[in-house]
C-alpha cells in the first residue's frame, strides 16, 4: 500500500498520482485533504500541444487556470481535471 508523510511527497501530476485506493483504507480521508491542501496542479508554463477536434486543432488554454480554480492539467496524461472540494 503508498503511503505518504508530507505534502512535498504527494505527486503533483495526475498521471503519477497513485489512486486513492491505493492507501491504507484508513488513509483515504487523510489523503484526500492533503491533495486539497496542496490545491491543483496546475502547470502553466507547459507547452499545450494541438489535437484535433471536430477536425480543428484545438488546445489547453492556460487562462482556464484564473477562470476555474479548481481545474488541474496532468502533462503526463494530457488532460484536464477538476478537484473536487468535497
Amino acid at each position: 500500500m503508498t503511503q505518504y508523510f508530507g505534502l512535498n511527497d504527494l505527486p503533483s501530476d495526475l498521471g503519477d498520482r497513485p489512486k486513492i485506493t491505493s492507501y491504507n483504507p484508513n488513509q483515504w480521508d487523510e489523503t484526500r485533504r492533503a491533495y486539497l491542501i496542496k490545491r491543483p496542479y496546475q502547470p502553466k508554463g507547459d507547452n499545450f500541444e494541438f489535437t484535433l477536434f471536430s477536425n480543428k486543432p484545438r488546445r489547453f488554454v492556460v487562462e482556464w487556470f484564473t477562470d476555474f480554480p479548481c481545474l488541474e492539467y496532468s502533462i503526463k496524461k494530457k488532460k484536464a481535471y477538476v478537484l473536487l472540494l468535497h
